[in-house]
């Protein structure tokens, strides 16, 4: 078990003029005042005057926190048959035929007839 994590106490407005909403209220000097609000923190004041002390950055705690932590097994045992296997030699790949080349003479001056052409 563990205590809970810190968090800031605000007022979500903005009392300084930042445009930061995060205002932290004041512990309420005065009782009689209008508008605190009673926490288990303490009576607070949303809108604290300047001589009033501020709640502390993390003064609050959220709930405890409980973890557990759980594994689960089962083991299986798997029969396996073992089989025979043979290996064969595979095959040499056949050499391909290439089509004729035509050769021309150098003495010749005609040229060779195109390749597939009936002489």
């Amino acid at each position: 078990m563990q205590s809970g994590a810190p968090f800031n106490i605000t007022t979500g407005s903005d009392l300084y003029g930042t445009t930061l909403f995060n205002a932290r209220p004041g512990f309420a000097a005065d009782t009689t005042k209008q508008g605190l609000i009673a926490t288990k923190y303490g009576l607070l004041d949303p809108n604290p005057p300047q001589d009033e002390r501020l709640v502390p950055r993390n003064y609050g705690r959220g709930p405890a926190q409980f973890t557990v932590n759980i594994r689960i097994a089962k083991t299986i045992v798997l029969v396996s048959a073992v089989a025979r296997v043979e290996a064969l030699p595979l095959p040499r790949p056949r050499a391909t035929p290439r089509p004729p080349l035509a050769l021309a003479c150098a003495t010749s001056s005609a040229s060779p007839p195109p390749l597939g052409a009936i002489t």
